[in-house]
């Protein structure tokens, strides 16, 4: 989670680095700001285990979940997940 929440997305490759300028900051619904830094990583990591939950991403996707096989006969399935802070 703290890969993805400092910049690691499924679009891009990934070079395992973490930038350590970068801070995380949540906005809560009442207004209230919570920051962490890079240098935060367990307790970031622990606000962002207790507070994240998954989702099931909106859009025209139609396949996810359908199995399917491929030119070499194997079969695959589509698993479109995304992570929403609660």
């Amino acid at each position: 989670m703290i890969a993805s929440a400092f910049g690691m997305s499924p679009t891009d490759t990934w070079n395992g680095q973490l930038d350590a300028r970068r801070e995380y900051r949540i906005v809560k619904d009442n207004g209230e700001e919570v920051r962490f830094h890079l240098n935060d990583g367990k307790i970031l990591g622990d606000y962002l285990f207790q507070h994240t939950r998954f989702e099931t991403p909106i859009g025209n996707d139609y396949t996810s979940g359908h199995i399917y096989q491929n030119s070499n006969n194997e079969y695959f399935f589509n698993l479109n997940l995304q992570i929403g802070l609660k």
